[in-house]
């Protein structure tokens, strides 16, 4: 309307008057009765005009408006415009203007349109039109700067048709720039649209993109009376404002092409993309959109493979494809991948129903590694989850997990809080089973969870068999309150997680604990453990534990004449950052005390292990380093005086030892000084059997293969500084010990040296007293298996007499001898008679029998040679024996021809009597009755 009413009034100052007062006048004149003002007008139709601050209810038009044309051209009917420019348009003043147009042709009165006069103008030609806006606020939008220039223009009034133009349009905001370039033919517009954004768009919403990465938007517009279409293509790599390190994607290809279709009102926008992320490469998106009176669009994902995770883990999602279409009122999604497939469907908005499940039972070795005895293991999913939008809606899902190995099925809710009730059953024909034969899976079948999270708490209980657990944990203090209970033991969990945790385990029973544990796995062996304990671990900011461990008494019982007991155990042990330090413990080992009040420390170091030190009783000493990897490592052992105080011995000792580890190699190599003290021990105690071909059947045990000992070698020195005292009931003895402990690897342990026991020690026998000469214990090999090598005097009023031992401690030989010369039944008789007259009385062979086979028992077991049956007969001849039960005694004859016999006792008068030797056998039944 403007140019319209520019080029009219220009008209009639043409006709009129050439001049510029006159043109001043006219505009004077006209222009009130549209409210419009200027401070100037100059100029002339033919040296143009120029009108100064034009405004319409005084609000300012323009700064300036220059028009110059050709009134020449009227002539040919056209209208030539040369220049029109237009500085700083104040576009809301415009709009205001053109506007009051409006109303008044609304408002006037409707006439009949006039035919077209012969004279009137049928081209309009513009060289040149240059248009500047004011800024502009459109929040957030301000736009600092528009030009607007166009060249060339030629429009076909009676036609209606631009037929030519070049056009180019300049825009300057905060969120960015614009720059447009195009020409048009016969109402066709093509051109390019650049588009810069600024730091601001991206500051503005917080935008996640990389602005140097995006730089400049190209779109390519093509316009015509019936349609419009924009196309865009770009790639982009490291799209994502993020760190160098961190999750990023690459658009390697963005196509998208838009068309508007005018006498339709249809906007339809197709859009091809790839992208690559660091968890998938050509991600390829397919999206078609339309918009006329509703909105609607369909598409599609699909990418082969994801990357950069565990591939057999992430391999159920292989060839993964999203297909989805929907409007403004609904949506419907398809997934389908190499193993799963799920659906999501909304009808409203309002609600939707989510339904994931495996295509087929898919092998989960394919996701994972597995035990070999899992590997056939076979899995199916199937999730089925209704959804509500609403505010206050509550959420619920189903999820079965089917399985050779265990089945869940569980219920996940959700509310005001978030609810989960599992359990998992194991089937009968479980891979589990054959997984670990020992754990009673049934009796662990079913397990049931029932948890719960609320805005400030969660809690869980599980039972599984005789499991029981319940715990409570605060979601924003950290606080823990907790219950585990196991058999014979109950743990309590209190604290917070990120301060300080307690945990008080209390086993009121060690057999009950172990009854319970054998109810749920096959022990190959129940321990006959009997006790109680009680167990203390304090946890701080999850870094540093120290645990406490005490117990009045813990037994042990090996075997059926071994009883191993631990007495009043008070142990403590604190662990942080790879060190475990032992303050102190105390505790009773079969009535030996251990402790230590110095503290012990083992360093975790990557793959090593460092003792630094260990102690023991304040005076052993244990250092060294383990590797890990290499299992090669060095432990030394050294103490200057170690006491030990024990009901069988009270001694001290110095050691230096020196462990070598290497694989499953143990080479223990040193010495052991002892530095004196006094023997406890009763040799009464110790017994050998009669021949190591006796076998006692009911301390058999199956003999096992240790890998150990296999390997083990050992050459360790124990020698005495001074003499071991040992004085018991009728024994008082000095003694010396120079011993080595050899043992090869696959080779049994030895045991090599002598005992020495010094010579004026004294032994009691029926109130007479026997001096011991230098005497010796000889071990070559098996200790158990010693040579004695002994000799005990007797004085007597008249007589000097010598008891010599020798041989093994099985089948010793006892030799009698005096001076003066007594023979062997007066030697006997003066030493339990006091006089070789008692000699007389019996024959030699029944005193023998009779009196120094008791003699020699007696002396033998002080010495620690304990015999069921000895009895010394003539001619040297020595029977001895040992009973394997209350009815059974193993024989053996030492005579010219010896011979073994068992003895078997039927009742208190009953006895069988089975002999063998070199040349006979024989069996008697013997029968006994006192008169």
């Amino acid at each position: 309307m403007v140019l319209v009413l520019l080029i009219v009034l220009g008209l009639a100052v043409y006709v009129t008057l050439n001049s510029a007062w006159v043109v001043q006048k006219a505009a004077d004149a006209f222009a009130p009765d549209y409210n419009i003002t200027y401070s100037r007008i100059h100029g002339n139709v033919f040296t143009g005009l120029q009108i100064e601050n034009p405004s319409y209810n005084q609000q300012p038009l323009a700064k300036q408006i220059t028009l110059k044309w050709n009134p020449n051209a009227l002539v040919q009917k056209e209208i030539h415009i040369n220049t029109l420019k237009i500085q700083d348009a104040n576009l809301s003043a415009i709009q205001t203007l053109v506007a009051s147009f409006d109303n008044n042709e609304t408002n006037s009165t409707h006439t009949e349109p006039s035919p077209k006069s012969a004279s009137m103008p049928t081209r309009v030609t513009v060289d040149e039109i240059h248009i500047t806006l004011m800024p502009l606020h459109f929040s957030p939008v301000d736009v600092s700067g528009l030009e607007f220039v166009g060249k060339e223009i030629r429009f076909d009034i009676e036609q209606n048709v631009l037929n030519q133009a070049k056009l180019s349009l300049h825009t300057e905001t905060n969120f960015g720039s614009l720059d447009y370039k195009g020409k048009t033919g016969y109402n066709h517009l093509n051109g390019i649209l650049h588009i810069a954004p600024s730091q601001t768009l991206y500051d503005t919403y917080d935008l996640p993109f990389n602005k140097e990465a995006v730089g400049e938007l190209t779109v390519d517009i093509n316009a015509s009376k019936k349609q419009i279409t924009a196309s865009l293509s770009k790639s982009i790599k490291q799209l994502l404002k993020a760190d160098k390190e961190a999750f990023n994607l690459d658009i390697d290809s963005l196509t998208m092409l838009a068309l508007y279709d005018v006498a339709q009102g249809v906007l339809q926008v197709d859009t091809k993309a790839v992208v690559t992320t660091p968890y998938a490469k050509e991600i390829k998106i397919d999206n078609h959109f339309v918009m006329d009176d509703t909105i609607a669009y369909s598409g599609g994902i699909s990418l082969k493979q994801l990357i950069g995770l565990d591939a057999k883990l992430v391999k159920p999602l292989n060839d993964l494809y999203l297909e989805y279409e929907g409007t403004e009122q609904n949506v419907s999604v398809k997934m389908r991948s190499k193993s799963l497939q799920a659906t999501f469907v909304s009808e409203d908005f309002n609600a939707a129903h989510l339904h994931l499940q495996t295509s087929e039972a898919f092998m989960l070795s394919d996701m994972m590694t597995l035990p070999a005895e899992l590997n056939q293991t076979k899995a199916t999913l199937q999730i089925e989850m209704p959804l509500h939008f609403d505010a206050n809606a509550s959420y619920a899902a189903q999820i079965n997990i089917h399985s050779n190995v265990v089945n869940v099925d569980a219920n996940v809710s959700y509310k005001k809080n978030l609810e989960l009730q599992a359990l998992a059953t194991i089937p009968q024909n479980s891979l589990l089973k054959t997984y670990s034969k020992a754990l009673k899976w049934q009796q662990l079948s079913p397990v049931v969870l029932d948890a719960k999270m609320g805005d400030n708490q969660a809690q869980a209980n599980v039972k599984a068999g005789s499991l029981r657990a319940d715990a409570r944990y605060g979601l924003e203090d950290t606080s823990v309150d907790g219950v585990v209970a196991l058999g014979g033991i109950k743990a309590n969990i209190t604290g917070k997680t990120k301060e300080k945790m307690n945990i008080k385990a209390t086993i009121a029973s060690l057999p009950a604990l172990f009854k319970h544990i054998a109810e749920v796995y096959t022990l190959q062996q129940v321990p006959e453990v009997t006790g109680s304990a009680e167990l203390g671990i304090d946890i701080t900011k999850l870094k540093k534990i120290n645990v406490s461990f005490t117990s009045p008494h813990i037994g042990y019982q090996a075997d059926k004449k071994t009883l191993h007991t631990i007495d009043k155990i008070a142990l403590s042990v604190s662990m942080e950052e790879g060190k475990i330090q032992i303050p102190n413990y105390d505790f009773i080992y079969n009535e030996q005390r251990l402790f230590a009040t110095k503290p012990s420390s083992v360093t975790l170091v990557e793959d090593s292990i460092r003792i630094s030190p260990l102690w023991v009783n304040d005076a052993l000493q244990v250092s060294g380093a383990y590797n890990l990897k290499t299992q090669k490592g060095t432990i030394d052992t050294t103490a200057k005086r170690l006491h030990i105080d024990h009901k069988l011995a009270a001694i001290d000792s110095g050691v230096n030892l020196q462990t070598q580890l290497d694989g499953n190699k143990t080479a223990i190599n040193g010495k052991v000084t002892l530095l004196g003290g006094n023997i406890l021990y009763d040799l009464g105690q110790k017994s050998y059997a009669s021949d190591s071909d006796i076998l006692i059947v009911q301390e058999m045990k199956k003999q096992e293969e240790s890998v150990f000992m296999d390997n083990l070698s050992v050459g360790v020195q124990v020698k005495t500084d001074k003499p071991f005292v040992y004085r018991q009931d009728a024994i008082n003895i000095e003694a010396m010990v120079d011993l080595s402990i050899h043992k090869a690897e696959h080779a049994d342990l030895m045991v090599l040296g002598s005992v020495e026991i010094l010579e004026g020690g004294t032994y009691l026998f029926e109130g007479k007293k026997f001096v011991l000469g230098k005497s010796y214990v000889y071990f070559t090999g098996d200790a158990n298996k010693p040579l004695i090598e002994a000799s005990v005097k007797y004085k007597s009023l008249n007589h000097l007499i010598t008891i010599t031992i020798t041989g093994s401690a099985s089948t010793p030989n006892i030799d009698f001898s005096s001076v003066p010369k007594l023979s062997k039944e007066e030697i006997l008789s003066v030493i339990l008679f006091d006089s070789e007259g008692g000699a007389g009385t019996n024959s030699s062979e029944d005193m023998m029998k009779m009196m120094g086979g008791a003699m020699a028992k007696s002396a033998l077991s002080d010495l620690g040679v304990q015999l069921d049956h000895l009895v010394l007969g003539a001619s040297g001849s020595v029977e001895v024996g040992k009973k394997l039960s209350d009815n059974i005694t193993v024989i053996y004859i030492n005579g010219i021809l010896p011979v073994v016999k068992v003895k078997y006792k039927h009742s208190e008068h009953t006895e069988s009597v089975l002999g063998a030797s070199e040349e006979s056998q024989s069996y008697d039944i013997i029968y006994k009755k006192d008169f």
